[in-house]
């Protein structure tokens, strides 16, 4: 999470890579952050509308991941 100037924390996802010069040297990297307020909300408006209709997908998501 990130906070905007209003004080408002904002949703997102960051990625960063490292850049090589020619010869292996570390020269820079790359960063780049992507605000997902709206996937969040989608999200959370699919599982809305699947508690109405009692809808199940088959997944069951777990604490280990392995399910």
């Amino acid at each position: 999470m990130i906070t905007d100037s209003r004080r408002q924390t904002i949703p997102i996802i960051k990625t960063a890579t490292v850049l090589y010069s020619n010869t292996g040297k570390i020269i820079g990297a790359v960063e780049t952050l992507k605000d997902i307020s709206e996937n969040i909300s989608y999200k959370n408006e699919l599982a809305s509308i699947k508690r109405i209709y009692h809808i199940d997908d088959g997944f069951t998501a777990s604490s280990d991941g392995l399910r």
